[in-house]
């Protein structure tokens, strides 16, 4: 036989404020650009590593070897934003608070300049890109596709409510 219904004593609790959907999707969309970027990444290392083993093959040349060493420091900047990314949407689903939120702007704001680095270094290379594309506007493009997430996410995270929330404004009086 079942047990005996007991009601529970005193009020009940006032229901915490929930999570704007505006952070979810911003969280999601840091982790969708997480993942783009460590793929780029990765390719980008692959490239470097395959341009110096050719060069140094071939004699070496100070202008290759300059290339290989931005690429391989581009790439360690890209996998640290790619860790402050996928921490900073972690901490923004699992904690209310201003840190948790800045985290994630900064991050998401790291994205943005490192898409304006890939816009100017790749509008430098005309003559490499007429032979390999045809033109700059294709790899224009390609750079506005990794702008698309962080700067939809930054202004999802940036709308008053979402703000509020992350401060604890709309927060229940405490009785």
């Amino acid at each position: 036989m079942p047990a005996p219904y007991w009601p529970a004593y005193g009020p009940p609790v006032p229901a915490r404020p929930r999570r704007p959907g505006q952070v979810v999707a911003a969280a999601v969309l840091a982790f969708v650009q997480a993942g783009l970027v460590a793929l780029t990444s990765a390719y980008v290392l692959l490239l470097a590593s395959t341009l110096g083993v050719v060069s140094t093959g071939f004699g070496g040349d100070a202008e290759v070897d300059a290339l290989v060493t931005e690429g391989i420091v581009v790439t360690v900047v890209q996998v640290l934003s790619v860790v402050a990314l996928v921490v900073g949407g972690i901490l923004v689903l699992n904690r209310r608070s201003r840190s948790s939120w800045l985290t994630l702007v900064l991050a998401l704001a790291v994205q943005l300049v490192i898409a304006l680095y890939w816009l100017v270094r790749l509008s430098t290379l005309d003559a490499l890109t007429e032979d390999v594309v045809g033109s700059v506007g294709l790899l224009v493009a390609a750079v506005l596709f990794y702008v698309a997430a962080p700067a939809v996410a930054l202004g999802l995270l940036l709308v008053g409510s979402v703000r509020r929330w992350a401060d604890g404004a709309d927060a229940a009086p405490a009785r």
